[in-house]
């Protein structure tokens, strides 16, 4: 994406880290924080908050489009197999009918609602909390913000 930016392939890119370059502008735009799933009588569900390591070697419902938080739970749950859906209507209705547990974010719930019958439990792990950072070309600057002043208007 950096490239594509930096030949004008792109006008903006997000990206969930910040960037130290003189010809990059680059603003925080948002935060997202990652959630364990749970069905209520799950033995994690009562507690405030849980970290990769108490829920490494569960079997969990994964959902294939997920980008970088993909490979943050791969690496951080080495023992714990993943029952991976590319289709987001089938993801939700094994979320809604099983007891295994799954994640999720603080946007997926604003986008998607949250599953009934489940416990959302944060994740405490410091990996699990994102921000993320529009950016352009340095010269691009007073277009971007029209572009966020546009994006934040048509949000409310």
């Amino acid at each position: 994406l950096l490239q594509g930016l930096r030949d004008s392939m792109y006008q903006f890119i997000i990206l969930h880290e910040p960037i130290y370059d003189s010809d990059i502008y680059s603003t925080k735009y948002g935060e997202e924080h990652l959630f364990l799933s749970l069905p209520p009588a799950h033995p994690l569900a009562g507690h405030k908050g849980v970290y990769f390591k108490d829920i490494d070697g569960e079997n969990i419902l994964l959902f294939s489009k997920i980008g970088f938080w993909n490979d943050l739970c791969l690496r951080k749950m080495p023992s714990s197999h993943f029952l991976v859906q590319d289709e987001r209507f089938s993801f939700e209705e094994l979320v809604k009918n099983s007891a295994l547990p799954s994640f999720t974010s603080d946007l997926a719930i604003k986008r998607y609602g949250n599953v009934t019958n489940r416990v959302i439990v944060p994740i405490l792990d410091s990996e699990a909390n994102v921000s993320y950072y529009f950016m352009c070309l340095s010269n691009r600057k007073n277009k971007m913000e029209i572009v966020l002043h546009e994006i934040e208007r048509q949000m409310l």
